[in-house]
């Protein structure tokens, strides 16, 4: 659950000169060249060949050379030529898409892939490559990226634990540090680099102590654990200081955060499908190469490195971060002491994994198959349940390769689930439905039938969990997670128990909702068991998306033949009702098909106990009492036993084998704060001290608007002492970014006596009709006036820091109206939060239930600290 606070420990970083000399003796995260070069030049084995491979690759596919020959240019001198006029293609490239979509909308993942744009200029600098000029306008487009997208988009996000915050503020950073000191010396650089670095440790203790921050397994691979890998070399070039606790307040560390990538890949490399892009193969080599680097034990090393040859992931292009460049990091991170490591196929000792907030893993290695558990938290708002899905002790498995539990997205243009659209905002108010179909469109109407229809796939009936009273389209209203009560692993027997009664209340009066599995690797068989209690009568329904081969065996069994040859039994007690339904459409992926088994009965409580078998002939299931069991399978009697006095689980055969498994139980009340309203640190930092540029005397606005730059060379004829002059010069230009600095400027300085002119400013822009504002052509791309929402964003927050009560009516007008982009509503919360008027309380309620999170978690805060007279 998220948890809002805005107390944090002072974790404020202070920089000298020493610190910045040792990062600039090499290239940002490439480090000594020539070592580098030795650890690949000298290599045998595995790597050896994951070199020739990239060599190779840069030689034959020529989307590959874009994106990575400067790596081979930096360490070899070669193809020197071609590497710089591919950057400085990349440079117009950037230049030509300010009013693209992508940059506009998608401003994180433009970070994401420009950073190492960035860091290439570094790369090649190394070695003499550029000019002054080239240089100047390498920062040009960087710092521009940086402050007219990332930076505002920031200000309208509540620092919170997610892929979207991460990138944006690792380019703020990477490029304030690149261009503000090292390679040229802007002062929005310096300022940029001064804010992402007092920002990285606070979100890095944001994200959950178990290192899963609940976005599934493509952004998790594809963008977090890469971006840890890069926050961790920063933090190591810098020498920035790490509590051995973790970083705060939850208590993360970077080995945490990036070990999640081992565990999302089974045995066969198949990624854990909990998110909307269900089953996909595992590509990225480079994060478990990384974290073979930070692991001290020889057999952890081994087994990392085991599964990138074995799987192969070091040398596809993959995409990391929004970068198709995974091979090069892959060699770049590969641990030097093991640049001649041979692969023994020895596996690992034990397997499985548990993560008492997120999920487990039970694993059988000699079958290449997996059953996960996962009771992970689901969306804050309904805009996000498509990715941060509920899943109630959801059951994924797969079995050597093949999945056998459905999970993922509908194929484009079905809806097959048929969830009713008002079952599924049932937790939302009429206002919140409003602002809900103004979300994705801002400035137009938008279908909210059909956006609600995307979010389906992330409601609890798309799940493999327990429904209720056959309630499908169900969402919590809010962020829930279930907890791990104890769970056991071994060589032979593998379980787990979780508790998710919080995901059905307050809507259902459950008092108990859990879920036992246990996997035996012996024999190849599992148990699945729930038990469920609830104040009144329900009807409860167990249901599983299954691969379409899946046929009822009676009235108590299923089989289903993989495309692998492998058979998959599955046996349950018997049950009032059982069905099993075609769904065409989901999930995509596969034969883009599925069944739906429901297996369902009434009453107060229900107790469901299944059976699993991998290529087993014959399978049946009973269940003696409360936690003893016995499954029939072939001429085999299994006996299966809790005894949760004792906390051991006991699994016994006609054999003659016993095998006995110890449970840890979990009784951590420790609760993970994930986001926060603000951070007075972004408040605190020193103002922006704009460069002066003096170029014939033509005027700021005009150069910047020619050369998109943005704080770069805004003034043309500044000095300290004519300040007043300048604001009021620049706060008239017809150019957004310039304005924009100076807003930004008067409001960190609180230069009240502005704040009139701001107000005049901010109900200009109020009177731009919203379709101007937001105005695309046929591409998505921005036209018009459409970037100038940064302007209105920048009025907003300078107004709130300056607590200027008398512009609350009009940004609680703006906020009630909803019609912005989401952006300007979430500084409208904060600002009003700042500004701390009891006449916006009932804004800041209506704003509270809004369906986009960074507003309704700042209009909450709003309202506490209203209570609280702060």
């Amino acid at each position: 659950m998220i948890v809002i606070s805005n107390k944090l420990s002072d974790q404020s970083i202070e920089l000298t000169s020493k610190m910045l000399q040792q990062a600039d003796q090499y290239p940002l995260f490439l480090g000594d060249p020539q070592a580098l070069l030795n650890k690949l030049e000298t290599a045998t084995g595995p790597l050896k060949d994951l070199w020739q491979d990239y060599q190779n690759m840069l030689r034959d596919d020529p989307e590959a050379r874009q994106k990575m020959l400067p790596f081979l240019a930096a360490l070899t001198g070669k193809d020197m030529s071609e590497a710089k006029d591919q950057l400085r293609e990349k440079w117009t490239q950037l230049l030509a898409s300010d009013q693209g979509h992508g940059l506009q909308k998608h401003t994180w993942c433009a970070c994401g892939a420009s950073i190492r744009q960035a860091v290439f200029v570094d790369w090649l600098h190394h070695r003499q490559a550029f000019s002054q000029e080239d240089l100047q306008l390498a920062a040009e487009v960087h710092l521009g990226i940086a402050f007219k997208y990332a930076y505002p988009t920031l200000a309208s996000r509540v620092p919170s634990a997610d892929n979207q915050n991460l990138s944006m503020t690792l380019y703020c950073t990477v490029v304030g540090y690149l261009f503000g000191h090292k390679l040229t010396g802007h002062a929005t650089g310096r300022f940029l680099f001064a804010y992402g670095l007092q920002r990285l440790p606070r979100l890095l203790g944001l994200f959950p102590r178990d290192g899963y921050a609940g976005e599934g397994s493509t952004y998790t691979s594809h963008v977090n654990t890469p971006l840890f890998c890069l926050l961790h070399q920063l933090f190591e070039t810098f020498n920035l200081p790490q509590n051995p606790k973790g970083f705060q307040p939850n208590g993360s560390t970077f080995k945490q955060l990036i070990d999640i990538e081992r565990k999302l890949i089974g045995p066969t490399g198949q990624m854990l499908p909990w998110d909307h892009y269900g089953w996909s193969q595992a590509i990225n080599g480079a994060p478990l190469a990384y974290l073979a680097g930070l692991e001290e034990q020889e057999n952890q090393r081994n087994h990392l490195l085991g599964m990138i040859h074995r799987l192969g992931l070091g040398n596809k292009p993959g995409m990391m971060a929004w970068g198709h460049d995974n091979p090069m990091w892959t060699l770049i991170w590969w641990p030097a002491s093991m640049n001649q490591w041979q692969d023994t196929g020895e596996p690992a000792a034990l397997t499985g994994w548990c993560l008492p907030r997120t999920g487990a893993a039970l694993e059988d290695a000699s079958r290449r198959t997996r059953l996960v558990q996962v009771w992970d938290r689901c969306a804050e708002s309904f805009t996000a349940v498509g990715r941060m899905q509920v899943n109630p002790n959801h059951l994924i498995l797969e079995v050597d390769g093949e999945p056998v539990f459905q999970d993922g997205v509908p194929a484009v243009g079905q809806d097959p689930f048929g969830f009713d659209p008002q079952q599924a905002m049932s937790t939302l108010s009429d206002d919140a439905r409003r602002r809900l179909a103004n979300y994705a469109t801002p400035g137009s109407d938008r279908n909210l039938t059909r956006f609600v229809q995307s979010q389906s796939c992330g409601m609890l009936g798309a799940a493999n969990a327990i429904v209720v009273d056959d309630i499908k389209a169900y969402w919590p209203g809010r962020s829930v997670e279930g907890n791990a009560l104890w769970y056991g692993r071994s060589d032979v027997l593998q379980a787990v128990c979780a508790d998710v009664t919080p995901f059905y209340q307050p809507a259902f009066d459950l008092t108990k909702a859990q879920r036992i599995s246990i996997w035996n690797t012996r024999y190849g068989i599992g148990l699945v068991v729930d038990e469920l209690a609830a104040q009144t009568s329900h009807r409860w329904t167990w249901q599983a998306y299954l691969r379409p081969s899946a046929s009822l065996k009676g009235n108590a069994g299923l089989s289903m033949n993989l495309p692998n040859d492998h058979r998959v039994l599955l046996a349950w007690e018997s049950v009032a009702d059982v069905q099993i339904h075609d769904v065409p459409g989901f999930p995509k992926t596969q034969e883009g098909a599925s069944k739906r088994m429901a297996l369902s009965s009434n009453g107060p409580t229900a107790n469901f106990v299944t059976a699993i078998g991998v290529d087993i002939n014959d399978l049946r299931v009973s269940g003696r009492d409360t936690h003893r069991w016995v499954i029939y399978a072939g001429d085999k009697v299994h006996h299966i036993e809790l005894d949760l006095q004792a906390n051991k689980c006991f699994w016994s055969s006609n054999d003659g084998t016993m095998d006995e498994l110890e449970l840890q139980v979990f009784n951590d009340s420790h609760q993970d704060q994930t986001a926060m309203p603000q951070w007075d640190v972004d408040d605190k930092l020193a103002s922006i001290d704009f460069d002066q540029h003096h170029e014939n005397d033509a005027t700021a606005s005009a150069w910047l608007d020619s050369a998109n730059a943005c704080l770069l060379p805004i003034i043309s004829a500044m000095h300290e002492q004519q300040d007043d002059a300048w604001l009021n010069i620049v706060l008239h230009s017809d150019h957004w970014p310039v304005v924009y600095a100076a807003v930004e400027r008067i409001g960190r300085l609180k230069l009240g006596e502005y704040a009139p002119l701001l107000r005049e400013l901010l109900h200009e822009e109020e009177q731009i009709p919203l379709d101007e504002l937001y105005a695309e052509d046929q591409d998505g791309n921005c036209i018009g006036s459409a970037k100038r929402w940064r302007l209105k964003l920048a009025l907003i927050v300078a107004l709130g820091r300056l607590n200027d009560s008398q512009s609350a009516a009009i940004i609680a007008q703006i906020l009630d109206r909803s019609r912005d982009f989401y952006t300007v509503h979430s500084v409208a919360a904060l600002a009003l939060n700042r500004i701390g008027s009891e006449t916006t309380r009932s804004t800041l309620q209506r704003a509270a239930a809004d369906p986009e999170v960074n507003t309704s978690i700042r209009a909450r805060e709003g309202i506490i600290e209203l209570c609280h007279g702060v």
